[in-house]
């Protein structure tokens, strides 16, 4: 009567030790103090769990406000320069340049805003490098290097690049 709920105690705890936190005690004893002892055990473990989670999802918070934080501290040199081209071309007349310029300029920008806690395709990563790479081979006179496509379906985490 007294070794069976015992038993049971240390397995369940034996289980929760390996890593099962879903491991319960039964709660059909006959002794009200093993039943309330179970019933106890098994209110705490779901606690546990419980505050485990939200410890979780507070670190999920902080790396995502993390993330924001290095997305606002990109440094402006990088858009002033491009609106400095825009500038000099604007000079020199060359409206298509300009447009072209505009359109990966304002694609950059509204991927790297957009919400970057995503799983997003390889290939929409590799467009957004493209796009960098577009604006400064317009800013510059080396063209980009080759890309390959091999891998564009994969899903990653989006990349933070910080232009200087």
């Amino acid at each position: 009567m007294f070794f069976k709920p015992m038993e049971q105690l240390v397995q369940t705890m034996n289980a929760i030790k390996c890593g099962d936190l879903d491991a319960k005690m039964e709660t059909d004893y006959r002794v009200v103090e093993f039943k309330q002892l179970s019933d106890t055990f098994n209110g705490m473990m779901e606690e546990i769990k419980s505050l485990k989670i939200a410890v979780y999802e507070k670190e999920l918070e902080l790396q995502k406000a993390q993330l924001q934080y290095l997305q606002i501290q990109i440094r402006p040199h990088f858009f002033l320069n491009c609106l400095k081209n825009l500038y000099a071309l604007a000079q020199e007349r060359r409206f298509e340049q300009i447009q072209q310029m505009i359109l990966a300029l304002s694609d950059y920008l509204r991927y790297l805003f957009s919400d970057n806690m995503t799983l997003v395709p390889l290939r929409d990563e590799l467009q957004s490098v493209r796009r960098y790479l577009l604006l400064q081979q317009m800013s510059a006179s080396c063209p980009p290097p080759a890309t390959s496509t091999r891998m564009n379906n994969f899903l990653i985490f989006k990349c933070l690049r910080c232009p200087f």
